[in-house]
């Protein structure tokens, strides 16, 4: 349930120098893998088709305080591939970030990325005090 609220996720890639980038993204989970969408113009995605490896965390930040960390597989996902509709995902994505589907324009998403999970970890509540 934690992961179907408005949480922006933050995604961290790397570029080709070998340095971290981390970037806020709208993330969608569907039960086995994250999306996330690439609006026009981003250089992430390019460090991201260089580099498949990358790690997304999804928290929030007040009580009681859950998080998300994963490290996984980032996949591409263009226009016109039938395995997910980007448009019907921006306005999936628009509903939940800005309250209405009609807010984004799917001309400003060039692709997508499926994240397959290697590994996901959950957490709540601070280090040391707080249940999984």
């Amino acid at each position: 349930a934690f992961l179907q609220g408005p949480w922006a996720a933050r995604l961290a890639c790397v570029r080709p120098d070998g340095r971290p980038h981390v970037i806020p993204v709208w993330q969608e989970w569907d039960g086995e893998s994250f999306y996330v969408i690439v609006w026009k113009g981003s250089q992430w995605a390019g460090y991201v088709l260089q580099n498949p490896n990358v790690s997304l965390t999804v928290d929030e930040p007040w009580p009681p305080l859950r998080r998300v960390v994963v490290n996984g597989t980032a996949h591409s996902v263009e226009p016109g591939d039938g395995a997910v509709n980007l448009e019907r995902l921006l306005r999936r994505m628009a509903r939940r970030y800005l309250g209405q589907a009609s807010a984004a324009d799917p001309g400003q998403v060039s692709h997508a990325f499926r994240i397959d999970p290697d590994a996901l970890r959950g957490w709540q509540g601070l280090s040391g005090g707080g249940g999984r």
